[in-house]
């Protein structure tokens, strides 16, 4: 848990955290709990890295490619 949360920071993750936060503060100032949450939700995706697919959960496996067997060819006339 603390390697997902201290490791792998890159540029969107830091602006959901700050989109988040700054959110926050706004709903509170504004007494909008609804926005309040979805501040506090930002922010807690920021955090844990996680998304609607959970961390690397849209990730495209590679497909594995046979290169043992050699093509046959026919030839045509």
């Amino acid at each position: 848990m603390k390697n997902r949360i201290f490791k792998h920071w890159n540029f969107l993750r830091v602006f959901r955290l700050s989109m988040g936060i700054l959110l926050t503060i706004q709903a509170v100032m504004a007494a909008e709990v609804w926005f309040a949450g979805l501040g506090i939700l930002l922010v807690g995706t920021a955090v844990f890295n996680i998304g609607c697919c959970g961390p690397a959960g849209c990730e495209v496996t590679p497909r594995k490619v046979n290169t043992s067997k050699e093509p046959e060819y026919e030839e045509v006339k």
